[in-house]
């Protein structure tokens, strides 16, 4: 060993004496018993209090079922008729005599005698992997097996030996066979107790505890029991290879060991260690000491690698990427610096995390490729420096407000921040990712940890591109060239602003409306070759665009409850001001359901659930009594007259006060009137715009006229069975005669005849459906107010269908929604799911993704064509082009010329009637195909096109364009 390391070494040894000798009193306290065997090697490792707890309270459940009552002072079975034993019991004449004249006493014993959380090695963190394997090995089965599996090894002082009996020990005597097997028969008993098994199948794991075969050893020392707990270790592991170590643990065990030794003969070298183990434990040779030793110092040392190495060991036992003591070693001298040996560990937990790499992958020749080439590890190393370029020079230059610059630093600081804030493949369902729902699109795509890229960096690596380089190197610049755009668009959008600080826990884990494989999570959409996971890829994707636009959550029973669950959300932190409210919606028509004829009864005003709703909004901003200046409460009367005093006496305090605030009130207008309460802290001052679907302005208090939607059109369909376990204590009783209920009975649907149908078998989707929300305001509605506030954030207190959050999904707008009931939550971000995928399918969507369209429908990609007017007709097959335009052919005459993937035939009829002309939005997707086909249609309108109307289309035109043809009319 070189003198540094020596050095090294010694200081070592006189660190950890110290800690060790301070530790110990601790550790006697924890194990109990005899402190003259107490190994003093360390404090029990901290990640073994969890899971040592988790053994003591399933040991607690076992002796307290009635099967097990008294379990600990029991005597072993005998080999008596009905008795059930094999070995003779425990005896203490006996036990004396043995140990006196061979140092060791085999009998039947009961293994509710020994210490159920005793270690010979309490610094070494158990692994929890393999004692489920040992679990599942071994107890597999209901029954118990008729033996257990190997000997109990009993240490025995020469105090207790003295003493002449080992009873007064029952429940502490200390094992130092391998725990792992006993821990797993424990869990095991605790998991059937919980499943309820039968007493009957109860009474085999008794019999099983009771005729345990044991081995009294006297071990006079801590070291002796030290080398018999390694070798009995080594003889389990011959048994089954879930006994054995992990190569962490093995580094765990010894460098412990050598703190002792070292306090015990001062330094030693590898040659010493080994001439010192190999006499008590397994053969290990000097090169393995030396690695292990140095890979303690430089990394297992350092808690947050310890804690990366720890978590891996954890959820992959023996098969994780680096169990072996040269790959450890490998990275460490690879690395050189803390810093990168954190970045680089973490890159390896994630890919295996994700699927980038699987078992065997992370070779030698990968860490420390020879021949100057670059490996896995040169990969990860490139990237630390990536990232750290990307956020900080570049994202200066590419994002202004410092305070979202600072949030993406601290949530892409490294992986564990990653995985909080986004998510990994296989949770990222149940990752909350609503804290960045109200930042720019560009922004939120900056910096992104996955492999999407691995290629092109792999070849600028090779290439030797430094950091600032790479971002103009092949496909990059395209990348950050789009990314600006997108930058520049979005600051010149809206521009929300940032949520507050989010909470990095994973909550509601909800599944998609399939059940998505993870290697269809964890892949890009060009690496899957079927057009089926294509589609499941897709809808992820849907899934994952309705966890970063919404947060649902189940209202609360009490007051300060609905507060806190709002403030404790992304979107409940958020703050409006006098430009941009935060809406929070109340609708009576939507807080629950009648029990009678829902649907021609809403149900009936409750002041005090309004109130409830309002209140916990108010408190969520800290002041329970005060309307916040940037909050717009919007509360719809459902058109029923006499609630006007109730409603508007809605925001006052309890003993009746009246809390500040305006109102206003605007007339719904469809097969009768609504009035929409709007309450805001001061006078509401709205800048004069045209509400984009209906006629009239903000000016006005009009809106309408709204086309409700039939109830076979509604969205969210369900079966009455459905609803009311959604619906729980929300279904509203009301009073008096429904008029006209007879005549009017209650609408039911098969799947077939829905708008919206049911995705699954016939037989899952077999039943009778209706609407979930008889009374709800269309999307068109959502649609037009939506625009036309352009809140911050959406507050929903009455979200029932959802209505309003596929909308905001839609318009990219954050939203949270109080639902009903557990069930309610969970179904709910399914069905938001489905329409959010079905959008992406559906051109006139925002959210439109033409491939998704082009795999659900081969062959039926929309073309383009030639033809006449507004309208949009459809050709055999489109052939190559860039975009759709309208090309101005003659006073009141146009034509749309372009291409499309693949098409139908025949044009369609346009409507004329608007004096402006309708520019067609530029498509970014490109198809290929052979021959085009034509279309044609006519129609009529009156208006004229202004001289720079023409010029611009004329300009437009010089762009060129594809074959192919179809066509509508429509003259302006």
């Amino acid at each position: 060993m070189a003198p540094k390391a020596k050095n090294k070494a010694k200081a070592k040894a006189k660190g950890q004496a110290a800690a060790a000798a301070v530790a110990a009193p601790a550790a006697d306290a924890a194990q109990g018993g005899d402190p003259l065997l107490r190994l003093d090697l360390s404090a029990p490792h901290p990640a073994n209090v969890t899971y040592l707890d988790q053994v003591q309270t399933a040991w607690n459940t076992i002796l307290g079922h009635e099967v097990f009552e008294g379990l600990v002072a029991k005597d072993p079975l005998v080999i008596h008729a009905g008795e059930k034993g094999f070995q003779s019991p425990y005896n203490d004449a006996e036990f004396v005599l043995a140990l006196q004249e061979t140092k060791q006493y085999a009998c039947g014993g009961n293994l509710a005698w020994v210490s159920p959380t005793f270690s010979t090695s309490p610094g070494v963190p158990f692994n929890a992997k393999s004692v489920g394997k040992v679990k599942a090995y071994y107890f597999g089965d209901t029954t118990a097996p008729s033996r257990f599996p190997h000997n109990v090894v009993v240490a025995v002082s020469p105090e207790q030996l003295r003493s002449g009996s080992m009873m007064g020990e029952k429940g502490s005597m200390q094992a130092c066979s391998p725990p792992e097997t006993r821990h797993a028969l424990i869990l095991r008993i605790a998991e059937l107790i919980k499943e309820g098994l039968t007493d009957e199948k109860l009474q085999t794991w008794r019999r099983l505890i009771l005729t345990t075969m044991f081995v009294f050893e006297l071990l006079p020392n801590g070291d002796a029991l030290s080398a018999r707990a390694d070798s009995l270790r080594e003889n389990a592991v011959s048994d089954y290879n879930a006994h054995a170590w992990t190569c962490l643990q093995k580094v765990y065990h010894l460098n412990l060991w050598c703190a002792k030794k070292e306090e015990q003969l001062g330094s030693l070298a590898a040659e010493k260690i080994e001439r010192a183990t190999s006499e008590d434990s397994e053969k290990i040779t000097p090169s393995w000491v030396d690695q292990a030793m140095t890979v303690w110092d430089r990394m297992i040392k350092i808690p947050s690698i310890a804690a990366v190495m720890l978590k891996m060991d954890h959820d992959y036992g023996h098969d994780a990427p680096l169990n072996g003591i040269v790959a450890m070693q490998g990275l460490v001298s690879k690395t050189r610096t803390e810093d990168m040996l954190l970045w680089v560990v973490g890159c390896i937990d994630q890919y295996f995390e994700c699927g980038y790499l699987v078992k065997g992958e992370l070779t030698t020749r990968q860490i420390n490729p020879a021949g100057g080439t670059k490996g896995t590890v040169d990969l990860f190393m490139y990237k630390k420096d990536i990232c750290e370029h990307l956020l900080h020079t570049f994202l200066d230059e590419l994002v202004d407000d410092q305070d979202i610059r600072r949030v993406i630093r601290n949530r892409l600081a490294d992986h564990t921040c990653h995985h909080n804030y986004f998510g990994w493949p296989r949770d990222v369902e149940a990752t909350d990712l609503t804290w960045y729902s109200a930042w720019d699109e560009g922004c939120r795509e900056a910096v992104v940890y996955n492999k999407t890229h691995d290629s092109v960096l792999k070849q600028a690596l090779k290439n030797r591109k430094s950091a600032t380089e790479v971002l103009g190197y092949g496909a990059f610049e395209t990348l950050v060239q789009e990314l600006k755009s997108t930058i520049e668009k979005d600051r010149k959008a809206s521009g929300q602003a940032l949520p507050g600080t989010a909470p990095a826990a994973p909550v509601h884990s909800v599944k998609d409306v399939t059940d998505i494989p993870e290697h269809i999570l964890s892949a890009s959409l060009e690496d899957l070759e079927t057009d089926e996971d294509k589609i499941l890829k897709y809808r992820a994707m849907a899934m994952h665009t309705v966890k970063t636009r919404i947060k649902l959550i189940v209202e609360p029973s009490s007051d300060e409850a609905f507060a806190t669950a709002i403030a404790d959300t992304s979107i409940g932190q958020l703050r409006g001001d006098s430009q941009k409210k935060i809406l929070c919606l109340y609708d009576i028509k939507k807080s629950g359901e009648s029990v009678t004829a829902p649907h021609l009864r809403p149900p009936s005003f409750r002041k005090e659930h309004a109130q409830k709703g309002l209140r916990a909004v108010m408190a969520s901003r800290g002041k329970k009594e005060e309307v916040h200046e940037g909050d717009a409460f919007f509360v719809y009367d459902a058109g029923k007259m006499g609630n006007e005093r109730a409603i508007s006496t809605l925001l006052s305090t309890n003993e009746g006060k009246r809390i500040a605030h305006d109102k206003r009130i605007i007339f719904l207008t469809y097969s009768e009137v609504e009035m929409l309460y709007i309450f805001t802290k001061s006078n509401l001052e709205m800048a004069e715009a045209k509400h984009p679907i209906y006629t009239g302005s903000t000016a006005g208090n009009l809106i309408g006229p709204i086309q409700l939607e039939s109830f076979q059109d509604c969205a969210w369909q369900a079966t009455f069975e459905d609803k009311k376990k959604m619906l729980g204590s929300f279904r509203v009783a009301v009073g008096g005669t429904t008029e006209g209920s007879e005549a009017t009975p209650r609408p039911q649907f098969k799947n077939s005849e829905l708008k919206y149908k049911k995705h699954g078998s016939s037989e899952n989707c077999d039943g009778d459906y209706e609407p979930f929300c008889f009374h709800s305001l269309p999307s068109d509605y959502y649609k037009d107010m939506f625009r036309t506030w352009a809140p911050k954030c959406i507050i929903d207190l009455t979200a029932a269908d959802l209505a309003a959050a596929i909308v905001a999904i839609e318009l990219k707008m954050p939203y949270l929604g109080v639902m009903f009931s557990e069930f309610h939550l969970t179904e709910g971000y399914k069905h938001v799911a489905d329409m959010t995928f079905r959008a992406m399918s559906e051109e006139s969507s925002p959210l439109y993704e033409p491939k998704l369209a082009a795999l659900l429908n081969p062959g039926k990609a929309p073309g383009k064509g030639r033809g006449r007017g507004r309208g949009r007709g459809r050709g055999q097959q489109g052939g190559d082009g860039d975009e759709e335009t309208d090309v101005l052919r003659k006073d009141g005459e146009t034509e749309g010329q372009g291409s499309g993937d693949a098409g139908g035939s025949g044009g369609k009829e346009g409507n004329g009637g608007s004096t402006e002309p309708k520019k067609k939005k530029p498509r970014t997707d490109k198809g290929t195909s052979n021959t085009g086909g034509s279309g044609s249609g006519s129609g009529s309108g009156n208006g004229t096109q202004t001289s720079l109307d023409q010029l611009m289309v004329q300009l437009k035109n010089l762009r060129g364009a594809g074959a192919g043809a179809g066509g509508g009319a429509g003259g302006k």
